[in-house]
Protein backbone atom coordinates (compact mmCIF):
# COMPACT_ATOMS: atom_id res chain seq x y z
CA UNK A 1 0.00 0.00 0.00
CA UNK A 2 1.48 3.46 -1.13
CA UNK A 3 1.26 6.23 1.61
CA UNK A 4 -1.83 7.85 -0.45
CA UNK A 5 -3.93 4.80 0.08
CA UNK A 6 -2.78 4.74 2.91
CA UNK A 7 -4.02 8.36 4.20
CA UNK A 8 -6.92 7.48 1.88
CA UNK A 9 -7.46 4.57 4.00
CA UNK A 10 -7.58 6.25 6.87
CA UNK A 11 -9.79 9.34 6.41
CA UNK A 12 -12.33 6.44 5.53
CA UNK A 13 -11.44 4.89 8.70
CA UNK A 14 -11.93 7.82 11.40
CA UNK A 15 -14.21 9.99 9.81
CA UNK A 16 -18.33 8.78 8.71
CA UNK A 17 -19.06 9.55 5.45
CA UNK A 18 -15.59 9.92 3.49
CA UNK A 19 -15.44 8.27 0.24
CA UNK A 20 -11.69 9.05 -1.45
CA UNK A 21 -10.64 8.35 -5.07
CA UNK A 22 -7.20 8.05 -6.13
CA UNK A 23 -5.54 8.44 -9.77
CA UNK A 24 -2.37 8.17 -10.76
CA UNK A 25 -1.20 9.43 -14.34
CA UNK A 26 1.34 8.37 -16.48
CA UNK A 27 3.19 11.35 -16.06
CA UNK A 28 3.47 10.41 -11.97
CA UNK A 29 0.71 13.02 -11.47
CA UNK A 30 -1.25 12.21 -8.51
CA UNK A 31 -5.01 13.46 -7.32
CA UNK A 32 -6.33 12.43 -4.26
CA UNK A 33 -10.06 12.87 -4.10
CA UNK A 34 -12.17 13.09 -0.73
CA UNK A 35 -16.34 13.26 -0.36
CA UNK A 36 -18.02 13.99 2.80
CA UNK A 37 -21.25 15.02 3.41
CA UNK A 38 -21.52 16.86 0.03
CA UNK A 39 -18.19 18.59 -0.33
CA UNK A 40 -15.43 17.54 -1.75
CA UNK A 41 -11.49 18.06 -1.53
CA UNK A 42 -8.38 17.21 -3.39
CA UNK A 43 -4.57 16.39 -3.13
CA UNK A 44 -2.64 17.15 -5.87
CA UNK A 45 0.61 15.62 -6.18
CA UNK A 46 2.83 17.71 -9.53
CA UNK A 47 6.09 15.73 -10.58
CA UNK A 48 6.56 18.95 -12.35
CA UNK A 49 7.03 21.03 -9.63
CA UNK A 50 7.75 18.48 -7.11
CA UNK A 51 5.30 19.84 -4.74
CA UNK A 52 1.24 18.84 -3.04
CA UNK A 53 -1.59 21.42 -3.62
CA UNK A 54 -4.48 21.11 -1.75
CA UNK A 55 -7.73 22.41 -1.73
CA UNK A 56 -11.17 22.16 -1.48
CA UNK A 57 -13.63 22.47 -4.43
CA UNK A 58 -17.23 23.87 -4.43
CA UNK A 59 -20.32 24.14 -7.00
CA UNK A 60 -19.07 27.45 -9.13
CA UNK A 61 -15.91 25.93 -9.48
CA UNK A 62 -14.47 23.44 -11.66
CA UNK A 63 -10.41 22.33 -12.44
CA UNK A 64 -8.44 25.27 -11.59
CA UNK A 65 -4.02 25.48 -11.94
CA UNK A 66 -3.78 27.05 -8.33
CA UNK A 67 -4.45 25.36 -5.00
CA UNK A 68 -5.64 27.07 -1.53
CA UNK A 69 -2.42 25.22 0.31
CA UNK A 70 0.62 23.79 -0.82
CA UNK A 71 3.18 21.41 0.71
CA UNK A 72 6.69 19.80 -0.37
CA UNK A 73 6.19 17.10 2.10
CA UNK A 74 3.82 14.43 1.98
CA UNK A 75 2.88 14.28 5.72
CA UNK A 76 2.31 17.96 5.77
CA UNK A 77 -0.07 17.64 2.62
CA UNK A 78 -1.99 14.80 4.05
CA UNK A 79 -2.20 16.73 7.78
CA UNK A 80 -3.67 20.08 5.77
CA UNK A 81 -6.08 17.43 4.06
CA UNK A 82 -7.16 16.23 6.86
CA UNK A 83 -7.81 19.30 8.55
CA UNK A 84 -10.23 20.73 5.81
CA UNK A 85 -11.73 17.31 5.73
CA UNK A 86 -12.64 17.86 9.42
CA UNK A 87 -13.53 21.56 9.35
CA UNK A 88 -10.04 23.03 10.81
CA UNK A 89 -8.47 25.52 9.16
CA UNK A 90 -4.74 24.19 8.67
CA UNK A 91 -2.01 25.40 10.56
CA UNK A 92 1.01 24.38 8.33
CA UNK A 93 1.27 24.69 4.68
CA UNK A 94 1.73 27.76 2.42
CA UNK A 95 -1.77 29.44 1.99
CA UNK A 96 -1.75 30.62 -1.75
CA UNK A 97 -2.18 34.32 -0.52
CA UNK A 98 1.20 34.24 1.34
Amino acid sequence: MTALEALAATLRQRHDGVSTELSVLPSGAIFLDVRRNNRAWVLDYSPTHDQFGIDELDDQEGFTTSYRYTASQLAEAAQILTDLVTGVTPSSGKAADD
